[in-house]
């Protein structure tokens, strides 16, 4: 289901459309989205100064995080000995849980700023206050919709209008950077579908 079907092209006559992209944790894929639709909006001539996104959790787990690099990277050489065992659980003890360094390494390598970016948890006025919610996978839209029950259509799954993929974003968190840069490669395509698509209806 794209935008048009959601009644999103009310655009031509509202000042600003808000996006929210909702995730379970807020560490992983949620800042990732977050920061391509903030970059993609940014260096749009029509959506620039019209679109305003924020991003929420699910759940409490990462709640008022940073996303912050520094101190990741200096254990980025013992978690790919280690595998993320000792290290991440010292890291997390450390310096609480954070964005995980692949996703900012990513980010970073793509020019794409992200870590400004803070997790929050999604709460029951965000459903008057957004134009449009995105859920990264299944789970996420079925949390939103015991949320919401009366009223669906600003839902949506973040994939549909992309093309040929699952309707999920996968989580890479346990895997390989590959799987990250997989990630990244996915949200964007689908991201700039969605903008395109916002785009025309102005």
């Amino acid at each position: 289901m794209g935008v048009k079907k959601m009644g999103v092209k009310k655009m031509g006559v509202k000042k600003m459309l808000k996006v929210l992209i909702i995730c379970a944790g807020g560490i992983s894929r949620l800042p990732n989205a977050h920061a391509i639709w903030e970059h993609l909006v940014s260096v749009s001539e029509k959506l620039k100064n019209r679109v305003f996104i924020d991003s929420s959790a699910t759940h409490s787990y990462h709640v008022g995080r940073l996303c912050h690099n520094i101190i990741a990277k200096t254990f980025h050489k013992i978690q790919s000995l280690y595998r993320k065992t000792l290290s991440q659980l010292y890291c997390d003890r450390v310096c609480g849980s954070m964005t995980d360094y692949r996703v900012i390494t990513v980010a970073e390598e793509n020019n794409i700023p992200i870590q400004h970016l803070r997790a929050r948890q999604i709460s029951a006025k965000d459903y008057e206050e957004f134009d449009l919610l995105l859920a990264m996978d299944q789970s996420h839209m079925d949390v939103l919709k015991n949320m919401f029950p009366e009223n669906e259509e600003k839902l949506m799954l973040f994939l549909p209008c992309h093309e040929g993929v699952n309707d999920d974003v996968l989580d890479p968190y346990f895997g390989e950077m590959e799987g990250f840069c997989q990630m990244f490669d996915i949200i964007h395509k689908a991201s700039k579908n969605l903008i395109q698509e916002l785009e025309n209806d102005l």
